[in-house]
């Protein structure tokens, strides 16, 4: 294949230091979760494809999977019995989160009092859990694409209302490295995660944009990204939908001459 201009993907990131070293029965690590790549789902329900397009490549560890409309029961039963999570990885911990855990100083809506309304502000939302897992690839001694841990965090929460706290505060150092934008159409959102809704709004009014996008192809990219070529992956997903990278496009990346088969092989 002829080689083409393309924007640099991301670098590979380490197994943060906090996973490697986590043991059962260590606390809620909620600085350095944050302060890792995290990759930001709303309305994710028990969709791995994310994880498995971000964690095989290394280009982050840490994900955060935010819906009101999962309950915790169905989440768990998912997780331990029907989950292909299974075929590779153990449940090294179960921490279980109240919303203090996670916010536990004073936070800012950093919304309009019209945007607020619309949203759950009881940050746990409608179904009301929290709980990070950590997860342990089950064969550690072989030479496999998939990380040897990674942490995700469950939200029963309006995912809007849960980036706001996590990553639009005014003091906060945390930024999201990727948002997942899956768009459900009559499936129940009160607003669209894609180009021009609500979590687009807030994240660029609080400067809290992240390099990249994950998107389905039947959701639209926040304004300002390009799509990287070649980087679809197939049904596999929600709703068997095709999904693709998209840089933020006002970030000063490298262009470069390569094979972006290549890169992704």
């Amino acid at each position: 294949m002829k080689d083409i201009a393309v924007r640099q993907l991301p670098e590979q990131e380490s197994l943060p230091t906090w996973l490697r070293d986590f043991k059962d029965g260590d606390g809620f690590p909620r600085e350095q979760f944050l302060q890792s790549r995290v990759v930001f789902y709303p309305g994710s329900g028990t969709d791995g494809q994310p994880i498995k397009m971000f964690a095989s490549r290394r280009w982050a560890h840490c994900f955060v999977y935010a819906d009101y409309g999962i309950s915790k029961t169905s989440l768990i039963h998912t997780l331990d019995v029907e989950h292909g999570f299974r075929q590779y990885y153990s449940s090294l911990a179960r921490i279980p989160l109240e919303a203090q855990n996670l916010v536990p100083d004073r936070w800012e809506t950093r919304l309009t009092p019209e945007e607020s309304s619309r949203i759950d502000y009881g940050f746990v939302g409608v179904s009301g859990f929290g709980f990070l897992e950590i997860l342990e690839r089950n064969d550690l001694n072989s030479e496999v694409d998939r990380p040897e841990r990674l942490a995700i965090l469950f939200l029963g929460a309006d995912a809007v209302a849960a980036y706001v706290a996590l990553f639009c505060q005014r003091v906060s150092l945390f930024r999201a490295f990727a948002v997942v934008i899956q768009d459900h159409g009559f499936g129940g959102n009160y607003t669209s995660f894609g180009r021009d809704g609500l979590l687009e709004a807030l994240a660029t009014r609080c400067e809290a944009v992240p390099p990249w996008l994950w998107v389905a192809d039947y959701s639209n990219a926040w304004n300002g990204f390009s799509a990287i070529p070649e980087t679809e992956m197939g049904a596999g997903g929600m709703h068997g939908a095709r999904r693709r990278l998209f840089g933020k496009s006002s970030d000063s990346m490298a262009m470069m001459e390569t094979s972006v088969s290549d890169l992704l092989s």
